[in-house]
């Protein structure tokens, strides 16, 4: 063999090894981002999975806003408000 076959030889053994590892990067990449579903996030299957799925988050507390109530306070450390004699 000559060199110059074994140069083609190495660079298509480079080509088959480097340019899908280079694309699977890409992939994952703009899956991270939120514009694909690649390898990592799979979207939900069907409407009626849709539903299961945003009931069960409910049911699990995942996505549920906290409310907090602010209770304020007079000098003394007593909640304003109502104050009832005891």
């Amino acid at each position: 063999m000559d060199i110059g076959m074994l140069l083609r030889v190495a660079s298509w053994i480079a080509g088959t090894i480097v340019v899908p590892f280079a694309l699977d990067r890409v992939l994952l990449w703009a899956e991270g981002r939120g514009w694909i579903y690649y390898r990592i996030h799979r979207p939900v299957r069907g409407a009626s999975l849709y539903h299961l799925n945003e009931l069960s988050q409910m049911l699990t507390g995942s996505g549920i806003p906290e409310v907090r109530e602010e209770v304020q306070q007079d000098e003394s450390g007593d909640p304003q408000g109502g104050h009832d004699a005891v």
